[in-house]
């Protein structure tokens, strides 16, 4: 039983290392500027809180240096904003589509934490490295 928590748990703090990683690695990539709001909804995706999407206008700059104007119709904005507002978003260099929104108030992502869990990972997996050892000796010797 102890050997397949440490499994799972082992597992899941390398998924979120390897998470944690890719947003950090994107998000440093991307050059925040100021999109405006243009329309706000919310739609209930279970039955827990609304989730909030907006239409957001921006101009992102393309990797060939030309400046492209963005009128994205359907953003995840994760919090309510006022039409009208302005939110700092980190536009993807090769296409409009899925800005990351830039959390006023939110950490964000780093490969510290990224680190801190792949370390904890391998720490877990060595556990069950010896615990499975532990296992095949006491197997044997009992025989």
């Amino acid at each position: 039983m102890m050997l397949m928590f440490t499994l799972v748990v082992s597992f899941l703090c390398l998924m979120i290392a390897a998470v944690v990683h890719q947003k950090a690695k994107l998000m440093a990539a991307a050059t925040p500027v100021p999109a405006t709001v243009l329309q706000v909804w919310s739609k209930r995706l279970s039955r827990g809180e609304p989730t909030y999407f907006a239409r957001l206008i921006f101009d992102r700059k393309q990797n060939d240096g030309e400046i492209v104007h963005c009128d994205v119709p359907d953003v995840l904005i994760g919090q309510p904003a006022a039409v009208g507002a302005t939110l700092t978003v980190g536009p993807r260099a090769e296409t409009c589509w899925e800005p990351y929104i830039f959390c006023e108030n939110c950490a964000m992502p780093n490969d510290h934490l990224a680190l801190a869990l792949l370390i904890i990972a391998v720490i877990l997996g060595f556990a069950c490295l010896f615990m499975i050892i532990t296992m095949r000796n006491m197997k044997s010797r009992t025989v």
